[in-house]
């Protein structure tokens, strides 16, 4: 059955709920982070979460993803001995990547100082990530199993749980070590948080939390990735534009810091938090629930047409008022969330955000080729946008600053607005629906 516009709101309306207080305590971080470390602080904390999420996408096999359409597949038949068999086997997979995850950040924790530091100063401290790149991968499993079951209380009470935990065990690092506790702000505050959502995982099917080392004992590693080849190829997909995303990142990253200084990097992180990440958060909501609902349709072409012209229209009812709002105060709350240092980030911050309603349209679109099983097609749109961020961003630096930044942003949103639209129409036969 497809939800009607109205349900879909509701939908987004609880996920959103969570995700708003995830912002506001994203904001409560933030703000002690600019006051008590500083944009240096902020830049450093930046270099430490990009590089989680890095390992994350090249360790965790993109499960987080190509787990959600597999199992909703599954989950929309009601067949639930299939399904259990499938999330142990999931939660295998999750495990051989997580024991990945953290020998691969062990051993390049030295190249990764000396990467972006030219020192090998922060060798412990890239090390000491690896406990939460583990925890983080076998985490995002249980959020694929949440996400497939359409949890919508569990997935809410996920995003509240990590937005609680990330201000209760980052805050203190801040206010007693400074800049020296920022990596212990962001690996104890992250793996905290993964543990409760494993927690919650588990608790909505259980199975046991031992369930992945019997069944390794009961099956080869061998078979179990024969078995699992469809999802591990669509899962290796998302991996390969998550490697896009997070190795553009760290160019990015690399350039402003060396071109400029890591202050510099702060403003441009910060700025693009404010007007990305943190606006951007919504999308994060509608994907809990919209993303396992076109998975369970991806083969009736006029039923995923009007689920996804839907959910676009929803979202420019939402984006487009708060976006309009959010221009208009960004000079007054700047300094409220952050410091005065960090204004001059604020036009960035205003022309960036416009991405936002951009994103609104292409956003559901590029869940398509997901639902779908077209590794290939998302990989071809996901990394287009990441390649073609990074000469737009650097050359915003160069020849307008951090305001050149947002423009750049924004306009490789627009661009990727254009060929999204003609790809899926042309690709996937998909007309927008008024109904």
């Amino acid at each position: 059955m497809i939800p009607n516009s109205k349900t879909i709101a509701k939908n987004v309306g609880i996920f959103g709920g969570a995700q708003v207080f995830s912002v506001l305590a994203a904001l409560i971080r933030t703000k002690f982070a600019a006051v008590f470390i500083g944009t240096a602080g902020v830049g450093l904390s930046a270099v430490y979460n990009t590089v989680v999420t890095f390992y994350s996408n090249v360790a965790g096999l993109g499960l987080s993803f190509s787990g959600v359409k597999h199992l909703s597949e599954i989950y929309a038949h009601d067949d639930k001995e299939t399904f259990s068999e499938e999330v142990v086997r999931l939660r295998t997979l999750g495990l051989l990547g997580a024991t990945g995850g953290f020998l691969l950040s062990l051993v390049f924790a030295p190249v990764l100082s000396y990467f972006y530091f030219e020192d090998w100063s922060q060798t412990l401290p890239f090390a000491l990530l690896s406990f939460f790149i583990a925890v983080n991968i076998f985490a995002g499993v249980e959020l694929a199993v949440l996400k497939s079951m359409q949890k919508t209380r569990s997935l809410a009470m996920s995003a509240i749980w990590l937005a609680v935990v990330s201000v209760v065990f980052s805050v203190p690092f801040y206010l007693l070590c400074g800049v020296k506790g920022v990596i212990w702000a962001v690996m104890i505050s992250g793996t905290a948080g993964a543990l409760i959502t494993i927690w919650l995982g588990h608790r909505a099917i259980g199975l046991g939390i031992a369930s992945p080392f019997v069944n390794m004992q009961k099956q080869s590693i061998a078979d179990l990735l024969r078995h699992s080849r469809p999802v591990i190829v669509l899962g290796i997909a998302f991996l390969l534009g998550g490697v896009v995303a997070s190795g553009s990142e760290m160019i990015i990253q690399g350039y402003l810091s060396a071109m400029a200084s890591l202050s510099v990097l702060g403003l441009y992180k910060a700025g693009y938090q404010l007007s990305i990440t943190y606006t951007g958060m919504i999308f994060t909501a509608v994907s809990n629930d919209f993303y396992p609902r076109l998975s369970a349709v991806n083969n009736k072409i006029n039923e995923r047409n009007i689920l996804i012209s839907r959910q676009i229209k929803v979202l420019l009812f939402i984006t487009v008022p708060l976006v309009a709002l959010f221009v208009m105060l960004v000079p007054y709350i700047l300094p409220i969330l952050f410091d005065n240092t960090f204004n001059p980030v604020s036009r960035m911050v205003q022309i960036a955000s416009l991405s936002i309603i951009v994103k609104s349209v292409t956003m559901p679109l590029n869940f398509l080729p997901l639902s779908l099983g077209k590794s290939l097609d998302y990989l071809c749109l996901e990394g287009a946008f990441w390649i073609l961020l990074v000469p737009l961003v650097i050359l915003g630096f160069a020849y307008g600053g951090l305001d050149g930044t947002g423009i750049a942003i924004l306009l490789c949103h627009v661009i990727e607005l254009v060929y999204v639209i003609l790809f899926c129409r042309i690709r996937y036969g998909y007309r927008f629906v008024t109904q």
